[in-house]
């Protein structure tokens, strides 16, 4: 793991080769991203035959390591590039997470005239947009885009619908469900948009991983704070309590209100959210229902959020940590020793005016 370890963190022809595949698939689920990583090192690494052997016995906590170290060398690089690599989990589908490129710098109106879209198109596609946010899951209907392609098209609306609504789905900005009729957002254009799509929409956020909320009837909400929850969060954030009870982590951590979850519904998968490129604080890390806990989750939560990367560097260098899962490992290690030495300086003087008392009633 030592020799893997250096050939993830340091940018090579395996990196480019990652890159140059998200592009050309646009997205693709976390482990085939995995199974070309373990492909391309095999292919430029140059691996020893125990070396190749260790790549194919990987654990998932390891293999889970492995694919921190990437995506933070990657996007150490890409940054320059105005491009980023994120992991998202699909709302429709909660036993999926994808790995996808996305652009971190604001979108200028004056790069929309070489798109190659013309104006009575995009402005289709905001309507979509909206209807997409407006509706309870996320999804509007074939029929209704092609319906209100006249508002925006003089002459052969549905035909000019039917083939920009083609084109989206062909570029994977669109997905078309098992039925044929109900259409979404992609993993990929939902990672791309949720910045904008909150701003202009008003939608509501995740407590926990912070990232926009489109099935808003699947997410859990709080009425002490009116927080809500992705449903999968939910599910990975009560795994957490050991007591067995879902807290809300809305107000900063501080609400602490049980919510009700249904638990013939908790089927999520075990992998972590990524906000600006890193890992979201896996749960199973850190007890929330400590106060260092708290505190650690909460730390880790505000330095993922920062878009400065050099202030999230300096913080896990502090620590010496190199992702958010160690950084709130560290924190909750230093509070909880730090309050065992406080526990033990007041069982000293506890027992010193003890013993002082009783040597005065002795006397």
């Amino acid at each position: 793991m030592e020799t893997l370890s250096t050939i993830v963190k340091n940018y090579s022809e395996i990196h480019r080769h990652l890159v140059r595949y998200l592009m050309h698939k646009g997205y693709t689920q976390t482990g085939d991203f995995c199974g070309k990583l373990v492909t391309f090192i095999e292919c430029y690494g140059n691996p020893s035959e125990r070396q190749k052997e260790k790549l194919h016995s990987l654990s998932k906590k390891e293999t889970r390591s492995v694919l921190i170290g990437m995506l933070h060398c990657l996007n150490e690089n890409l940054n320059v590039f105005g491009i980023r690599v994120v992991e998202i989990t699909d709302e429709h589908d909660e036993d999926t997470d994808y790995i996808t490129l996305v652009n971190s710098r604001p979108f200028s109106e004056t790069l929309q005239g070489v798109s190659g879209w013309k104006r009575g198109e995009v402005a289709l596609f905001n309507e979509w947009l909206g209807m997409i946010c407006s509706s309870e899951d996320g999804q509007f209907s074939k029929t209704e885009a092609i319906g209100v392609a006249s508002d925006f098209f003089n002459t052969a609306s549905q035909k000019r619908a039917q083939r920009l609504l083609d084109e989206l789905l062909a570029d994977k900005w669109l997905c078309m469900g098992q039925d044929g009729e109900r259409i979404r957002l992609s993993a990929r254009a939902l990672a791309e948009l949720e910045v904008g799509l909150v701003n202009k929409f008003s939608l509501e956020t995740c407590v926990q991983c912070k990232r926009v909320i489109l099935m808003k009837r699947r997410a859990l909400h709080c009425n002490a704070c009116d927080a809500y929850l992705h449903h999968h969060c939910a599910a990975r954030l009560r795994r957490s309590m050991r007591s067995g009870n879902l807290k809300c982590r809305g107000d900063l951590g501080r609400c602490g209100a049980v919510l009700e979850f249904p638990a013939a519904n908790d089927h999520t998968n075990n992998g972590e959210a990524y906000v600006n490129g890193e890992e979201a604080l896996h749960m199973d890390e850190v007890d929330l229902e400590t106060v260092a806990g708290n505190v650690a989750d909460s730390l880790s939560q505000i330095f993922l959020l920062t878009p400065r990367a050099e202030i999230r560097a300096r913080a896990y260098e502090l620590m010496g940590a190199h992702s958010a899962r160690e950084f709130a490992a560290h924190v909750e290690r230093r509070i909880n020793a730090y309050l065992q030495l406080g526990n033990e300086a007041n069982d000293n003087r506890q027992t010193t005016s003890e013993s002082f008392v009783h040597k005065s009633q002795v006397a």
